[in-house]
């Protein structure tokens, strides 16, 4: 992360809203702990604060913001909304992945990007323009609803610490906000859950820490592949690279049954692990369904 670029992003936007107050909270050389860091940054809320627990890759907007404050009730209920989360740009729009080698299309580059209209934002308030320009288009083939990421919270502090907030033990990423959903469902308090489309996980690389628990690398291994692409993307790159699928034996071509069905995932994870996207090893689930023979 470049420390230096995102404290001189804070100092822009306190200097655009000096009327507004805008605080950093500085964790130091400690190991990370996202669970942590938000406790630490609850310590300048007041306990009757309304608080939304955020990451930096997201996006949203005032309807975001309108729900938060609609779906969070002090001492009853918490909004955990499930985010859509963007599939990588280069297979959303990469001609390996959307249409046949002999295929003479083109994939459309510019569809779910925002797009300024000339006609129509003369009637638009300030609000909804901005309101469309930090949003995206809903479609399978632009990404997915993450159902298991409980990372983004509405809550007000005094119910955050009725529960007994995130377990600070938990070093590096993931897990912590697993372990505080778990808690709050046991709790008196009700979880709302409920897919919000004005809340956009936007795609970024994946580094995942072979030094992590075993839980927590595993999940980061799940999120890489999920967030690479759709199965529709991955079955075109597989036809089109049936290498992937039939890896040579002995310097044969294997012939046979073609896996399409449970082997995409692992499909997803080679390709997400290898930028030239052309890793050849052998499908290590069995067929279950949409097979063809060769």
């Amino acid at each position: 992360m470049d420390y230096k670029n995102s404290e001189s992003l804070v100092e822009y936007y306190r200097d655009s809203y000096s009327n507004k107050d805008i605080q950093v909270v500085k964790m130091g050389s400690t190991t990370f702990s996202r669970g942590a860091a938000l406790t630490e940054g609850l310590k300048v809320c007041a306990g009757d604060d309304l608080v939304f627990f955020i990451d930096v890759d997201m996006m949203f907007n005032f309807e975001t913001l309108r729900r938060i404050r609609i779906n969070t009730v002090k001492h009853y209920q918490v909004y955990s909304p499930i985010v859509f989360s963007e599939f990588n740009p280069d297979v959303v729009y990469g001609a390996d992945f959307n249409k046949f080698k002999d295929d003479t299309s083109v994939a459309d580059s510019d569809i779910g990007k925002y797009v300024v209209s000339s006609v129509h934002s003369s009637t638009k308030s300030d609000k909804e323009l901005m309101n469309s320009k930090y949003s995206r288009e809903i479609r399978d083939d632009y990404g997915y609803f993450r159902l298991y990421g409980f990372g983004i919270l509405s809550i007000y502090k005094c119910d955050f610490e009725s529960v007994g907030g995130f377990n600070l033990s938990i070093k590096g990423w993931g897990l912590e906000d697993v372990q505080l959903f778990e808690t709050m469902i046991k709790s008196n308090l009700t979880v709302f859950r409920a897919a919000d489309d004005s809340l956009i996980h936007i795609f970024h690389s994946v580094d995942c820490d072979r030094n992590l628990e075993k839980s927590q690398y595993t999940m980061c291994l799940g999120t890489k592949a999920s967030t690479y692409a759709s199965e529709k993307h991955m079955i075109y790159y597989m036809l089109n690279h049936p290498d992937v699928l039939w890896p040579p034996r002995d310097g044969k071509a294997r012939r046979g049954t073609a896996v399409i069905g449970t082997g995409i995932s692992q499909a997803k994870t080679m390709a997400a692990n290898d930028p030239d996207h052309r890793r050849r090893s052998p499908s290590a689930e069995p067929a279950r369904y949409f097979s063809f023979l060769d």
